[in-house]
């Protein structure tokens, strides 16, 4: 039998995955909660994330890569405006 043991480390928080991807959190609990294949590892009261596995499921289908993509630029022009402003 070949199995992998999950260590803990492997894990990040919606927060860490979400900073890591440019994308909002709450956007992330949207796609856990909606997709039955996002791959999250769903703890008592708690889901965590494996980059590697959200920027895979991300990739894999080409409408969810354009929403991901127009996420990350509305994101950047919002980061952009805050700093002109600042």
């Amino acid at each position: 039998m070949n199995s992998k043991i999950l260590s803990v480390e492997d894990l990040v928080t919606g927060k860490e995955i979400a900073a890591a991807l440019k994308i909002n959190h709450v956007t992330l609990l949207h796609w856990a909660r909606e997709y039955p294949d996002f791959p999250a590892v769903r703890l008592p009261g708690v889901n965590r994330y494996r980059i590697s596995e959200v920027q895979r499921w991300i990739d894999n289908l080409p409408s969810r890569k354009l929403i991901y993509s127009k996420r990350k630029q509305k994101a950047a022009l919002k980061e952009e405006k805050q700093l002109v402003t600042a």
